[in-house]
């Protein structure tokens, strides 16, 4: 069975909210985490899971750019 690459990419989302309800749903809990700003270990020792909340957008903030490196998370 072939399967679209591109299609996969954007059901990515789709099924990982599924994946994070089904979670929570056995118990496990869920943190929501900005890019590298938190260290990820303290969640998985405290028995949780990380979960990215970055809209996954790359487009640059001119006006952030003016104070701040380029290659921080746009968020």
């Amino acid at each position: 069975m072939h399967t679209n690459p591109t299609e996969d990419f954007f059901k990515i989302r789709e099924v990982n909210i599924l994946k994070i309800k089904e979670a929570k749903e056995n118990g496990l809990k869920v943190v929501g985490i900005y890019c590298t700003y938190c260290p990820q270990e303290l969640i998985l020792a405290a028995g949780a899971i990380p979960v990215g909340l970055c809209g996954t957008k790359e487009e640059p903030i001119a006006a952030a750019e003016r104070t701040l490196p380029r290659n921080l998370c746009p968020l």
